[in-house]
């Protein structure tokens, strides 16, 4: 993918979230009757998917400077700083995060809509706004990296990331919980603490899945990621086949000088 394309990609790809952020938290707004079942502690911050959003805002807007002054190398000692770290976040947090945040909603809404948009949320709240929060990200996601070089991170750093990152969140959610008796998610409300737990453990092992799938989905596409490990394969590959040469016989010649004599 030429340059310009890339920085226009990103460009729209940045501008798709920061206007989905800026709606919500300026043009929305709530009526009073859903108010009270609510709480305005930590605002919009409660949700997973602004944390996402914001993720994805941060990461589409540094990947045009990446595009300006960074560089696009699979190799890994060619790698400018800004490359390295849009690498990172892509592969440990930002795509993992995105396709999490995308399945669980939808797979929830199939289920029963209620444990994650209830329905009286239709009245004021823009399905096209709902689709840029929990549906673009997918074909945003799988454009950046199936069309733009990267490297992945480590697995073991790219899950440490990870897990922090849900495991902050997690810990945001119970903090929110203990202190307001508020669940930010009704599916939470509805549990007993054992299967909450077991809930919590599975979504946790998606998270991971995600990770695994967005690694493979990576290395079927761009092949291996180091260079070292590249090499010998395309030597193989672009190196003529050497035919055997001709075993020169040795010559008796012993045998010469009797038949000479």
């Amino acid at each position: 993918m030429k340059n310009s394309i890339r920085i226009l990609f990103h460009l729209g790809a940045a501008a798709n979230f920061a206007y989905g952020i800026y709606y919500d938290l300026v043009k929305l707004k709530l009526p009073d009757d859903y108010a009270k079942v609510s709480i305005d502690y930590a605002g919009r911050w409660k949700y997973l998917t602004f944390w996402n959003m914001v993720l994805q805002l941060i990461y589409f807007s540094f990947s045009i400077l990446n595009d300006m002054f960074g560089s696009h190398s699979m190799n890994l000692k060619e790698r400018s700083t800004l490359q390295r770290v849009r690498d990172y976040l892509f592969g440990s947090l930002v795509f993992p995060l995105g396709m999490f945040v995308a399945t669980t909603f939808w797979m929830l809404w199939a289920i029963d809509r209620e444990l994650v948009f209830p329905v009286a949320l239709d009245a004021f709240f823009p399905g096209w706004l709902n689709h840029i929060m929990h549906t673009s990200i997918v074909p945003l996601d799988f454009i950046e990296l199936i069309f733009i070089p990267k490297t992945f991170p480590e697995r073991s750093h790219a899950l440490a990331g990870l897990s922090a990152l849900m495991l902050g969140y997690l810990a945001w959610v119970f903090f929110i919980a203990f202190k307001t008796d508020f669940w930010v998610y009704p599916v939470l409300a509805v549990l007993h603490w054992g299967y909450r737990l077991l809930f919590i453990a599975g979504l946790m092992i998606l998270a991971s899945t995600m990770y695994f799938s967005g690694e493979q989905l990576h290395y079927f596409v761009w092949g291996q990621r180091t260079p070292e490990a590249v090499k010998p394969r395309q030597k193989d590959s672009k190196s003529p086949v050497k035919t055997p040469s001709k075993i020169p016989v040795p010559v008796n010649n012993d045998r010469k000088k009797t038949k000479q004599n």
